[in-house]
């Protein structure tokens, strides 16, 4: 048999294998382009992304106005950012009350006393409040500024625990704002803190008689099932240390 090309007896012909390395270098360009491409799309969904950034940074300051801090505040943006529900309203005169140096020092000692840190959020606790400068010393508000959290007053403004007894804590502002029940002229109250979640066990389903099994610190109730967005309960209370209190108005 001679080859079609070259006309030389086939087992002699080199044409197959030029064809077969032609083959390879169009393969291997059609995947370098390909990268290529993916590459450039990569690169303009980051640019899109930075630009939607700097846009809604610029409308958050256009629609809020802030009573209390400047833009130097690191939770600022994160509260409102975090803000994704809208059916309830959205937030508007916000103040904000960083806790005193002392304060956060004295539960720093207890936060650091458990276990070494493991899976720290930045997380939101809303509770209800009768006063709108954290200062009447009888709401819940008011207790938690002055001692912390506690694990006994579980329960004690909201029956339905999903999770039992624990603190419940929310990455998103609007989802702790479910829970702070406003008494007075519609001011509400949502307290950020440190969170040491440890290890997480993650749950889709209600479980109010649910006791953490061993070797794990916290829940992470996940959307989904029976609920529409996350939260994370603890059984410690020295695993929360309060910074700071939102208060604010729904509009």
């Amino acid at each position: 048999m001679f080859c079609h090309n070259c006309l030389r007896p086939s087992p002699y012909c080199q044409c197959l294998q030029i064809v077969q390395l032609l083959s390879g270098l169009i393969q291997e360009a059609i995947l370098q382009k390909q990268q290529e491409e993916r590459q450039q799309q990569l690169f303009y969904e980051l640019q899109r992304q930075r630009c939607q950034q700097l846009a809604f940074s610029q409308s958050l300051n256009n629609q809020y106005s802030f009573n209390s801090f400047g833009n130097q505040n690191p939770y600022e943006h994160l509260f409102l950012s975090s803000w994704t529900k809208y059916d309830c309203g959205r937030p508007t005169s916000i103040q904000y009350i960083q806790f005193s140096d002392y304060y956060i020092q004295k539960h720093k000692q207890n936060y650091d006393s458990l276990f070494i840190p493991k899976n720290e959020m930045i997380l939101f606790h809303g509770t209800p409040n009768t006063c709108s400068t954290i200062t009447c010393g009888r709401c819940s508000a008011c207790g938690i500024k002055e001692s912390g959290f506690k694990i006994s007053f579980s329960g004690t403004n909201i029956s339905f625990l999903r999770f039992g007894r624990g603190i419940y804590l929310a990455p998103n502002s609007s989802k702790a704002n479910d829970y702070n029940n406003n008494q007075n002229n519609n001011y509400r109250c949502t307290i950020v803190s440190k969170v040491n979640l440890g290890n997480s066990v993650r749950l889709l389903q209600t479980n109010q008689q649910f006791s953490l099994p061993y070797g794990y610190h916290s829940v992470h109730g996940q959307a989904g099932c029976d609920l529409n967005y996350d939260e994370y309960v603890v059984y410690n209370e020295k695993q929360v240390l309060p910074i700071g209190i939102f208060i604010y108005k729904l509009h």
